[in-house]
Order: C-alpha cells, then structure tokens, then sequence
C-alpha cells in the first residue's frame, strides 16, 4: 500500500512515503508532519487525544464524532474489497449519549466502482458487531470532497460501542478513503483487507494516519 500521488493532494505526506520506501534510513526530512523532537510529539499526541471524538458540538445542536484532522490525501490499495472504519467507545460517545446518528461525514478522493456506508454495534476491542444500517452510497459520492451520507435508524447508547464505516470495490487499484496527516491515533483507523482480520491500518501496513469518518448525531 502506498499514498496517493496526485501532487495537489500529496504534499508533506505522499512524497515522503516514497522517499523513505527507497532509502532504508529512519531519518525524516525537515518539516514532515511527524517530525517533532520527542516532547513536543508526546505533547501533540497527547493533545491529538484530548481533542479526538466528540468534541465538536456545533451550534445547531449536532455533534461531530471523529478523530481526524484535515484531509491531506487516501491511501492507495490494491484491486478488490476493501473496508475502513473508526469505533467510538463509551468514553467517546458521552456527549451524543441517546442521540440519533444522522449522517457520515466521509473524504472521498477518487470515487469507487461500489461503495457502502456501514453502522456496526458493539463487538469485540478488535472487531465490530451487528450491522445496525448499511446503504449503497455509489451515486452520492463526489470525487476530492466531504461527502455527508444519511444514517436511519440508530439511536447512540454511550454504554457501548459504536463503529462507523465506509467499504468499496474497485477492479484497479485506486486512492479512495481520505485521511489526514497522522499519527495515528487509536481507534482511529481500522481496516479489513481481503481475506484478512480487522486491523489498524498502522498494523496492516508502514501507514500511521487516521480516517476521514466522522458520525454526526443530533
């Protein structure tokens, strides 16, 4: 797996994912998003933490459940099925506690052959539950754009588990999912490959960024 390269949508991410592929050096170029003396990058993670989840409540009484920060780029994988999620545990979901998920916020850069939004309940630290709601959201995606994709039916209980998800297909190999810079941030990234377990992607491959999935209840 590798980044997207579109050069208006790589810069500070994509090129040094090259760079350091080719090299075997651990050395990161001046000014990379994770290139911070180790205090201040304990300093930023820790406040990555702090401000992750559900802590953008907007004025019109919506709150935004997420982990990322801005779009930067998608990754780009193989040819096939794929599935990228966030899970919000109890902690997370506090605020929009017995609120209604209404929507999903996804960054879609390149648009798939099929797509799906999923709602999954509570299952395992590793591995999501029941399907709560699925929709074939293929004729709604924009290409390089927010896409906010409506949810029906799920009412949050902050007791338990709730994860949020976007899966595709694709006959080539193409950059879908968007994600910020990183680092990643738990919870924050989590992928089915094929033929393989649920996994952050930080795990599954050299990547370390987060999912731009957000939920928004009201």
């Amino acid at each position: 797996s590798h980044l997207a390269t579109e050069p208006h949508r790589v810069a500070g991410v994509a090129w040094w994912q090259m760079w350091q592929s080719s090299r075997p050096s651990t050395t990161q170029p001046p000014n990379h998003p994770n290139t911070q003396p180790p205090i201040r990058h304990a300093i930023h993670h820790f406040c990555v933490l702090l401000t992750a989840g559900c802590d953008r409540s907007g004025d019109d009484g919506r709150v935004t459940l997420g982990y990322d920060g801005r779009n930067v780029t998608a990754p780009t994988l193989g040819a096939g099925s794929f599935e990228g999620a966030v899970r919000f545990t109890p902690a997370v979901l506090a605020e929009a506690d017995g609120l209604r998920l209404v929507e999903l916020s996804i960054y879609v850069l390149q648009v798939p052959d099929q797509a799906t939004i999923k709602v999954y309940g509570p299952g395992s630290a590793v591995a999501p539950g029941n399907l709560l709601f699925s929709a074939d959201v293929t004729d709604q995606l924009r290409a390089e754009s927010w896409n906010a994709l409506a949810v029906d039916g799920v009412t949050i209980d902050a007791g338990q588990d709730l994860w949020a998800a976007f899966a595709y297909e694709d006959d080539n190999p193409s950059a879908v999912i968007g994600c910020d810079p990183g680092p990643a941030v738990q919870d924050g990234d989590w992928v089915q490959l094929p033929s393989r377990p649920w996994q952050p992607l930080s795990v599954a491959t050299d990547l370390s960024i987060n999912w731009n999935i957000r939920g928004i209840a009201e």
